[in-house]
């Protein structure tokens, strides 16, 4: 039996399945803001996969806890996946390696670290059509279940993953057994070693910084450059203010210290940001009016920065929203007034398409970022989730980082950024993608060096020639900041 020929099985209902698609990874309990018991609560961060066909008892468990919900079985891939691994042989846990394929063949079930991206995901079986059918009408109604690539099936193959033999009898799944009998899988499960917990709240604000990073990077060079810094991994700390924030997310390199009463004051909002979504506001204002500032400064920064806020928030303010924002004073004074403004990234973009002009173009990934921060890879929008590409992409990077951060052997190959709006004009700049982007205002037409004559109002040129378009800089960023550029116009442009 070759690696490729082996199927991977993974047990779960389609509740849990909505939220590893809206969440963007296949991660432990820990990782779901709302779970619904199934084989991982018995595995403590191991993700088992069963070759081939699942047991009985292991799909009874992901629709034990309630009675509306509706199994489901997910096919994974391992060729997008390296490293060392656990695996069941002969009821004990062994070491195996993912690039052994005949190892492989010869064990019952993996046991691979969690979390898994999407991209890992092929396809996902149902017992009967009107499940599939119920399922697929569900999910539409649903902002941030993007399907993209993952297939939904149930042919006879499928439903026959659901179908048991006991001697002479076929039995269906019981589903209105609450506790079900797993006595020697319980057995096994014991001799898994123990994993470093995840902090999944850091892990899906890092996806959706990346979101908003990967969009707002349409804004021009300098916002395009810091993204594929920020894919390179190779981000100076120094050199713009977004760096900072990218650093203090304390994703693989970063180690949580506090360097500075500037890096100290980012950090907090960071955290706050993470884990304080639904009292946001007055949190932070609790924040900067603390004592533990590391100094004096820091103190009386802190303390204009919550007046401030707290003027912004007063109804009895005659200041306009953009008077304020014009004496604010710094661009973290700029970022807090448009948290508090803004509830979500949607939102940001859509105020952000009529008051371009009150901000730079650093201030707007600034923005970007912090509001990706604070909603995380859950509330993305879904016209940018639908983005060709992205969402395996991030869900990838998210996996990734979360690997790296308990210092996993577990890797994954083939991740590579959709191209940017800014990459795919620079890559191609024609009428038509001019066209859909709305960027006549700020695009010359440059016609080719060759001879021509001048005749009733016409330049002719002798030939079959093809005039070069370049974007005018500086009013770039104007023309595309008024633009919402949805899922259909990025698709038809990469």
């Amino acid at each position: 039996m070759s690696k490729k020929n082996i199927k991977w099985l993974f047990a779960t209902n389609t509740n849990n399945l909505r939220m590893i698609i809206a969440q963007g990874l296949l991660s432990s309990p820990a990782g779901f803001s709302k779970y619904y018991q199934d084989i991982l609560e018995k595995t403590e961060g191991w993700i088992p996969l069963f070759k081939d066909k699942i047991p009985k008892e292991i799909l009874d468990i992901a629709t034990c806890e309630a009675s509306h919900l509706t199994p489901c079985i997910i096919e994974l891939s391992m060729s997008n996946i390296e490293g060392g691994v656990k695996a069941s042989k002969n009821n004990e846990i062994i070491d195996i390696n993912l690039s052994e394929a005949n190892n492989l063949a010869s064990i019952d079930i993996l046991f691979i670290a969690a979390p898994l991206p999407l991209s890992c995901l092929l396809k996902v079986s149902f017992e009967n059509k009107a499940k599939l059918d119920e399922f697929k009408k569900d999910v539409v109604t649903r902002s941030n279940v993007t399907i993209d690539k993952l297939k939904l099936q149930s042919t006879l193959r499928d439903r026959k993953l659901f179908v048991f033999t006991d001697g002479k009898k076929t039995k269906q799944p019981n589903s209105s057994n609450s506790q079900i009998d797993v006595t020697n899988y319980d057995a096994l499960f014991s001799k898994l070693p123990k994993l470093s917990p995840i902090n999944y709240s850091r892990i899906y604000a890092y996806g959706g910084m990346l979101a908003q990073f990967f969009y707002f990077s349409k804004n021009g060079k300098k916002t395009n450059e810091q993204y594929e810094s920020f894919n390179r991994g190779d981000l100076n700390v120094d050199k713009y203010t977004s760096s900072l924030i990218v650093e203090c997310l304390a994703t693989s390199k970063h180690e949580g210290t506090t360097n500075s009463a500037k890096q100290q004051m980012y950090e907090g909002i960071i955290n706050i940001a993470i884990e304080k979504k639904s009292d946001f506001k007055n949190s932070i204002l609790s924040f900067l009016e603390a004592d533990d500032w590391k100094d004096e400064k820091a103190k009386e920064r802190a303390s204009i920065l919550a007046n401030m806020l707290k003027t912004f928030e007063s109804v009895d303010t005659k200041k306009t929203v953009s008077d304020q924002f014009n004496q604010a004073k710094t661009p973290l004074g700029k970022l807090l007034l448009i948290l508090f403004l803004r509830e979500d990234s949607e939102s940001l973009i859509d105020y952000l398409k009529g008051h371009h002009d009150l901000f730079t173009e650093d201030e707007m990934i600034d923005f970007a970022l912090f509001f990706g921060i604070r909603d995380g890879f859950l509330k993305t929008p879904s016209f940018i989730r639908e983005y060709k590409g992205l969402q395996a992409f991030i869900s990838t990077k998210m996996a990734e980082s979360a690997h790296q951060l308990v210092d996993s052997s577990i890797q994954f190959t083939g991740s590579k950024s959709p191209l940017t709006i800014w990459q795919l004009l620079n890559k191609k700049l024609d009428k038509n993608r001019v066209k859909i982007l709305a960027l006549e205002s700020c695009v010359n037409t440059i016609m080719p060096k060759a001879d021509f004559m001048h005749e009733k109002g016409k330049n002719i040129y002798l030939g079959y020639l093809e005039p070069k378009f370049e974007i005018v800089d500086e009013h770039y960023l104007k023309a595309i900041s008024i633009n919402v550029i949805n899922n259909s116009m990025y698709n038809k442009l990469a």
